[in-house]
């Protein structure tokens, strides 16, 4: 856990965000940024009242000002946009009666755009701002300050992975040359202070580059691996995309960040 000195004129968020109550209040903190109006009118909607076709119960609705004009959305709010993989998975009538918009701190899912309105991530939002800036919301962006649960340990997160793909993720807590921690459906390959990867057991089985050196190391992960740009300027691996013979090429390129 993050133990920062914190200053006393400071009010905000200490840490980057590591639930989803904050990333609401994230939203609020970044209104002003945002690349639109929003109106909310309601939290925790009854799917049944508003005659979805799903039964999840979604966290809001609302309106967005588009082109002069406000428009009714519904919203779901999420640490991570992959995440919402878990729900279509559960409701699948969510890709019928589409949200609208996904806000999120990290977009770390693209494949999620295929039934949603829109993905906006909050932290490619706040990274825009000037730093003075960005240490008025959030004054450590680059650490969390939550502790996992004790119940998951790497081991248990390893079993959530596919058969095909938990050597992988082994191959890599081998290589790695310093810790891996233990986050929510994920293993956090570290590096100091800073997560440097992640390898995530959602359904979409993949491993983000939260790191790297230059643009020329980001350039070569991305075209020998087959990985994708996301919004947040992290890099997106498909675990199927990696050969098990070729991950002490991949820690090199990445552990040389």
């Amino acid at each position: 856990m993050a133990n920062e000195e914190i200053p006393i004129e400071f009010s905000g968020l200490a840490y980057a965000p590591s639930t989803e109550n904050e990333v609401y209040m994230l939203t609020a903190f970044l209104w002003e940024h945002l690349p639109y109006k929003i109106v909310f009118e309601e939290f925790e909607v009854d799917p049944q009242r508003q005659g979805y076709r799903h039964s999840k119960w979604l966290d809001a609705r609302g309106k967005r000002l588009v082109d002069g004009k406000w428009e009714n959305i519904t919203v779901e709010f999420k640490l991570h946009s992959s995440g919402f993989l878990r729900d279509l998975e559960k409701y699948p009538g969510l890709k019928e009666d589409r949200v609208n918009l996904i806000i999120c701190w990290c977009d770390d899912a693209p494949e999620i755009r295929d039934y949603v309105g829109e993905v906006m991530a909050l932290k490619p939002i706040l990274f825009s701002l000037p730093e003075d800036e960005r240490k008025r919301i959030i004054l450590y962006p680059n650490k969390s300050n939550k502790l996992p649960p004790e119940s998951s340990t790497i081991g248990s997160l390893l079993s959530q992975f596919s058969e095909a793909n938990r050597p992988k993720v082994e191959k890599l807590l081998e290589l790695w040359p310093q810790q891996a921690q233990t986050g929510v459906a994920e293993i956090l390959f570290h590096r100091g202070s800073k997560t440097i990867l992640r390898a995530c057991a959602y359904s979409t089985e993949h491993i983000i580059v939260t790191e790297y050196a230059n643009e020329s190391t980001k350039g070569a992960i991305l075209s020998r691996f087959e990985g994708k740009m996301l919004p947040s300027k992290e890099v997106s691996i498909p675990l199927t995309s990696i050969e098990l013979s070729v991950l002490p090429e991949f820690i090199d390129m990445v552990a040389g960040t």
